[in-house]
């Protein structure tokens, strides 16, 4: 019989519970949420974009004007804390996926403070970009796609005041392809004319406009 191993010889296992998984990879999601806080300070929301994600959605590292629009749209909402709160409450029972709370949190109303108290800085670098107040629009969430990056992203809440009673959500979702563009009148109606152009022409060969010479007789006096 043999003896058995010491135990510094058996596998090595980690009592450690594995990461919990990244938000950043659910679309439509919510990548981060942070509330406002209650006096003057800086907040920080962080995400980390892996590069196979980046790749399959079409974040590059930069974009210039010629490079096709990403397949997903990231915005910033600000959002009542008292809803989000309820929303929560009301959904929690039924233990909804991530896809269904993010919808559900992204059909609230987004409002902005419009009293100069928040400044918003996202990222360093060339595609970094801040947003002072007045460049806020009260009721639209903030478009970030085009200054997401793969890797780390941080956006900062420059907070002048309280803003307890906000809470901020970054929410991820698949771009809508845009509707289809109406035919410009104009150009229709050139195109008949140039149609009926062509029908007038076709219509000159048929044997029924073909019209034999004129005679004239003169008597003789």
């Amino acid at each position: 019989m043999f003896d058995p191993p010491p135990p510094s010889s058996y596998p090595h296992r980690s009592s450690a519970p594995p990461p919990p998984p990244n938000p950043c990879n659910n679309v439509p999601g919510l990548w981060f949420v942070k509330v406002g806080a209650g006096s003057p300070t800086v907040l920080e929301g962080r995400i980390v974009v892996e590069p196979e994600f980046a790749a399959t959605w079409g974040l590059l590292p930069t974009r210039s004007a010629p490079t096709p629009l990403p397949n997903l749209s990231v915005v910033l909402l600000c959002l009542p804390t008292e809803a989000v709160s309820a929303l929560y409450n009301s959904l929690a029972p039924t233990n909804p996926t991530p896809e269904t709370l993010a919808n559900a949190v992204a059909a609230l109303e987004t409002a902005w403070p419009q009293d100069g108290t928040l400044f918003l800085d996202m990222n360093d670098g060339a595609g970094g970009k801040t947003w002072l107040p007045h460049e806020l629009d009260p009721a639209s969430p903030l478009d970030v796609t085009n200054h997401i990056q793969p890797g780390p992203n941080v956006i900062r809440f420059i907070q002048l005041g309280s803003l307890v009673e906000r809470t901020f959500i970054l929410y991820a979702s698949r771009r809508e392809p845009p509707p289809d563009k109406p035919p410009d009148m104009d150009i229709v109606m050139v195109s008949q004319l140039f149609e009926n152009a062509a029908v007038t022409t076709a219509h000159m060969d048929d044997p029924l406009f073909k019209f034999a010479p004129a005679t004239t007789t003169v008597a003789a006096s």
